[in-house]
């Protein structure tokens, strides 16, 4: 007791810059910033804003007592076209506070409040509009986390809305827990959401409640629990609630170096309406996964899954099992730069669906076969220290049936890529041709082809500046058959290009930079031919906490009107 006596009195007498009520600013902080913008197309129209941004920091007698900062932005606006005219204006406060900001129990506290008007007059119907609104927002939040290491948050948002004739609120709050003794994880989160507007007498709510639970007793293996509700209330005398509850598990063990692994999990859920005539709908969910590694070349993978499903007088019973196992080579050397591979894999389903309905029974069960074989041929030289190429073909077969189908679908597919590249002081050149051919044939047919075309180039012209460009050119062609009709071919032909230019030093002037990038793209073939254009320029400058840019852009679409645009701004920081 006289150790508290002694600490109280040495409190009291501390210095008036120390005492308990005193503010110590931290820092301060802000911009000013002007832009303009001027956008011509069918019409033209003309945009200038101002904006003030300022913000303080501080601490309420120590700095691990409280914590403070607020922030004020202004912002106005008038935009100009050839038909009417706007004015704007919106101011933004923010407060935030911390209590206790580095210890194990902080607060904090946000508040902000917008105000927005607007004034525009038609110059045509010479009518004027008048808008305003408020924005206002608060937030609270209170953390505690124990000696132990659980973490506990309480939190309280609030939104708040109001203009005209209209206003709306909507405000949360909840709490969530965790803890953490290893191996085990636990987690507590509960939710409240409503909310509430003029317009409407229903005030909607909703509330979750969540538990989850993690146990990881190795990176090998581990289990993850989660148990949750969900309460929608619509919030009008005759409407209905909503309710959500479910409960899952999942497995999975993957211990290292060894050849089998698994997975799985369990999940129950039940909805709910207590609206006339609806029904309780339940269902269940279990399924499981393992992969056996054969060899490190082929593995085998198995899986089953079964659920039920209980609505109404309708009951469903689902099983399915699958099966599968794949084989990939070794990657041989043919020489001559050139190297081999293959790969094949099968795989067998079956899906079994049974259905009770007002003493009814119907019964489906579905099998599938699949399987597939690939290789490919790859290749790359070396011509000299600055030029190289590659090469790669490849090829591949599928086919799946089923028995709900008599015809076996089968795929086929063919595909050839070659490249160059070339490297040099001053940048790299690159160049590609792809080519592609799939068909498809069982109860339907149909088939695509491809040829596309790629050259890139970077370019360093010198330290400062550099150029890079790339042009692509691609022709598709499908064809669809179905029913012995044969579809009309799709044919498909578009080209793109872009350009760009950078300098770090335009005009020798210091911290000046210039990017220009130009974009065309063309689509031949289309119903109605398309085109677009977009060409972008760049200028920017900063020196010390003076930025300042200038952007000038024209785009060009299909419709042939041009749309042109320059801005420019200028940001000074304090």
């Amino acid at each position: 007791m006289a150790t508290l006596l002694c600490a109280s009195t040495l409190l009291l007498s501390a210095p008036s810059h120390a005492s308990f009520s005193s503010l110590v600013p931290l820092n301060f902080g802000g911009y000013v910033a002007y832009s303009y913008n001027y956008m011509s197309a069918s019409t033209a129209s003309e945009r200038m804003q101002l904006t003030t941004a300022i913000n303080a920091s501080g601490y309420v007698w120590q700095p691990w007592f409280a914590t403070t900062s607020a922030a004020l932005n202004l912002t106005f606006t008038n935009t100009e076209t050839t038909t009417s005219s706007a004015d704007a204006s919106s101011v933004t406060g923010t407060f935030t506070f911390s209590l206790f900001p580095r210890s194990r129990f902080p607060f904090s506290l946000m508040y902000s409040r917008s105000d927005s008007r607007s004034a525009s007059f038609s110059d045509l119907t010479q009518v004027t509009g008048d808008i305003y609104y408020q924005v206002t927002r608060l937030s609270m939040r209170q953390t505690y986390r124990s000696r132990g290491g659980a973490l506990t948050n309480l939190w309280y948002y609030r939104n708040s809305f109001s203009g005209g004739i209209t206003a709306a609120s909507t405000k949360s709050y909840g709490l969530s827990y965790q803890v953490n003794s290893a191996p085990n994880t636990l987690g507590i989160t509960a939710n409240y959401t409503s909310s509430s507007s003029a317009a409407s007498d229903a005030q909607p709510s909703a509330y979750v409640v969540a538990l989850n639970h993690i146990y990881t007793p190795s990176p090998s293996n581990g289990v993850t629990n989660l148990v949750s509700y969900v309460n929608v209330d619509p919030g009008t005398t005759d409407s209905s609630t909503s309710t959500v509850g479910q409960a899952s598990s999942s497995f999975y063990w993957r211990p290292e170096h060894r050849a089998l692994s698994m997975s799985g999990g369990v999940r129950a859920s039940e909805s709910s309406s207590s609206a006339a005539g609806s029904n309780t709908r339940r269902s269940l969910n279990t399924n499981i996964g393992a992969q056996y590694r054969l060899t490190r070349r082929s593995s085998i993978t198995a899986g089953l899954t079964v659920g039920s499903t209980d609505s109404g007088d309708a009951q469903t019973l689902t099983a399915s099992e699958n099966l599968g196992i794949s084989y990939a080579s070794l990657r041989y050397t043919l020489g001559a730069g050139l190297s081999w591979q293959w790969q094949t894999s099968a795989s067998a389903g079956n899906t079994s669906t049974r259905t009770d309905l007002q003493g009814s029974t119907s019964e489906t069960s579905l099998q599938s076969y699949g399987a597939g074989i690939s290789h490919s041929l790859n290749g790359s030289w070396a011509a000299g220290r600055s030029m190289s190429f590659t090469a790669s073909a490849s090829q591949s077969w599928s086919g799946s049936e089923s028995s709900s189908s008599d015809v076996m679908a089968t795929t086929l597919s063919h595909s050839v890529n070659l490249g160059a590249n070339r490297r040099g002081h001053l940048g790299s050149t690159y160049g590609s041709l792809q080519l592609s051919d799939s068909r498809t044939r069982g109860e339907s047919r149909s088939s695509f082809q491809r040829a596309g075309f790629n050259l890139a180039q970077d370019l360093t012209i010198n330290q400062l500046s550099g150029i890079s460009g790339n042009f692509s050119y691609n022709i598709n062609r499908q064809e669809y058959t179905t029913g012995g009709a044969s579809n009309e071919d799709t044919y498909r032909r578009y080209a793109n290009l872009s350009a760009s230019y950078r300098h770090g030093r335009p005009f020798g002037v210091y911290n000046l930079r210039f990017n220009s990038r130009f974009y065309a793209t063309k689509d031949v073939d289309a119903a109605v031919p398309a085109d677009r254009m977009d060409w972008d320029n760049r200028l920017q400058y900063s020196l010390g906490r003076l930025g300042m840019s200038a952007t000038f852009r024209l785009t060009k679409s299909t419709s042939g009107v041009p749309m042109k645009s320059l801005s420019f701004q200028a940001t000074r920081s304090f």
